[in-house]
């Protein structure tokens, strides 16, 4: 009996100890300081269908009860992960409510621009919130001057998820050979430099 509830006991163990393994690809994380509340600049936004204008307010995000910055933002990767996003490498993100200046809520879609500075990364998704707490991926078009074109079909809490911004390494000029020199000319540097990423919103 004793022999029967040492093997029961080490099988418990066993098993707690592997839960955590395999629930740990489920549940994307963010480094810790790589979640920010931001209340960002925002452009035109406007009615995709008719192109008239519409008011928008972007503040501080309303969190519930027992909800920090870095739980909503990585409920966000979550969802967005099992929606297909392209957030493997997903290293901060930035979170902010969007509404209407009315307090009503879209009749259709509306497409937002949010401007962000040149270069300061690159967006891997744009998750928003509906009032059931599910998530849903926002449609946006990333633009070389750094902003960002979102097309919201529900105002609420938006995480914007990023690529870390990469730099270009600096790559020095081959010296041009001597004019007259038979010697095997050296490797000029490749064209193909890579540059940095752009960063922008997206909601949805």
């Amino acid at each position: 009996m004793r022999k029967l509830i040492s093997v029961l006991t080490i099988a418990v163990l066993v098993l707690a100890l592997a839960v955590p393994t395999f629930a740990a690809p489920n549940s994307p994380t963010l480094p810790s300081g790589g979640v920010t509340e931001v209340t960002p600049t925002v452009g035109d936004a406007v009615d995709p269908v008719t192109g008239e204008k519409v008011d928008v307010v972007v503040s501080e995000p309303k969190l519930e009860a027992g909800e920090t910055l870095q739980s909503v933002a990585e409920d966000a990767l979550k969802a967005a992960k099992e929606a297909g996003a392209p957030v493997e490498n997903a290293t901060a993100a930035e979170v902010f409510d969007i509404d209407m200046k009315d307090g009503t809520q879209p009749d259709g879609s509306v497409q937002v621009t949010i401007v962000r500075e040149k270069d300061s990364g690159e967006v891997a998704a744009i998750m928003y919130q509906a009032e059931d707490g599910t998530w849903d991926k926002a449609e946006f078009t990333q633009n070389a001057d750094g902003t960002v074109v979102v097309t919201f079909k529900h105002f609420c809490t938006v995480v914007l998820l990023m690529k870390e911004a990469t730099q270009a390494p600096d790559v020095k000029p081959t010296p041009k050979p001597e004019s007259g020199s038979t010697g095997s000319t050296g490797s000029t540097g490749s064209s193909s430099e890579p540059t940095s990423p752009q960063t922008g919103y997206d909601c949805a």
